[in-house]
């Protein structure tokens, strides 16, 4: 078996959502989609050519959803039809493309900063660059054993964003449609900013920005949570109700704490009770 490793500089469907994310900073920051270097950049190498040709084919693998009960030998006969496509493309002049893409990304922005963004498909999307390189080059015990987990993606239930696309989006083609998106999610995180203390801000950041391993950072803040609580109980003397109540409150955080503690994967309920420690912090002080 040989050495395949996973780089994110050649991942078309990283650098495409990289670029995504970074035009929206651009715009929160007061540059003009016109004017945005990373927008020109998508418009110029995803709006045709060979990388809008390999960006389908992460774009299939990893939301569509074909594998039924009816039917699983959906997802086989899509590997190899993908395999086949995937094949035919001039793998000289794609890999030329890709290294044009990201000498041009170099010349704009700070490629690590930028590089470094939290993509939440990281993971599938690295499985599937992994799966199309064992796959051209013939490494076919690497290429069993990412098939697997890219077959359980495409018997997963995507979520759809979006039913309808409504009337102001009209007109726009998908680049700017999913740059909108981001656009509008990037302001609801500014109105609902002013309502959360430091601590909860901090958390949510975090969220979108950390790139190490989940169970980590996040573990990080259930630490931050647990030494703040056992410093907040040791204040209270437990001569008012008030402060009785508020004992019993700490010692049912603390142990459910404990239980995030052992947690490898986390829920949006985990993420909820997060920001609730911090703000019984708050109300702590």
């Amino acid at each position: 078996m040989s050495n395949i490793k996973h780089s994110k500089y050649k991942n078309t469907y990283l650098l495409y959502e990289f670029l995504i994310r970074q035009t929206t900073t651009d715009i929160i920051n007061g540059t003009t989609l016109a004017d945005s270097s990373a927008f020109k950049l998508i418009k110029e190498h995803f709006s045709k050519g060979i990388l809008k040709k390999e960006l389908k084919v992460y774009n299939t693998l990893l939301k569509e959803s074909v594998i039924t009960e009816d039917d699983k030998s959906a997802g086989d006969f899509l590997l190899n039809e993908i395999c086949d496509f995937h094949n035919s493309l001039n793998q000289n002049l794609l890999n030329r493309a890709k290294y044009n893409l990201v000498k041009e990304i170099k010349r704009k922005y700070q490629l690590e900063s930028l590089v470094n963004t939290r993509i939440p498909e990281y993971k599938d999307s690295a499985t599937v660059y992994l799966f199309l390189e064992a796959n051209r080059k013939k490494d076919f015990l690497s290429k069993t054993k990412f098939r697997k987990p890219i077959l359980e993606t495409l018997s997963k239930r995507k979520l759809v964003e979006s039913k309808q696309i409504a009337d102001i989006f009209e007109g726009y083609d998908s680049d700017e449609i999913k740059l909108a998106y981001h656009i509008l999610v990037k302001r609801f995180n500014t109105i609902v900013e002013n309502k959360l203390n430091e601590n909860q801000k901090k958390f949510i950041k975090d969220f979108i920005y950390q790139t190490t391993d989940e169970s980590e950072w996040v573990n990080n803040h259930v630490v931050s949570i647990k030494k703040s609580l056992t410093e907040s109980a040791k204040r209270l003397t437990s001569k008012t109700d008030n402060e009785k109540i508020l004992k019993l409150k700490i010692n049912e955080v603390t142990t459910n704490l404990q239980m995030l503690e052992k947690k490898k994967i986390y829920s949006d309920s985990d993420y909820e009770k997060i920001l609730l420690y911090y703000q019984l912090l708050e109300e702590l002080k």
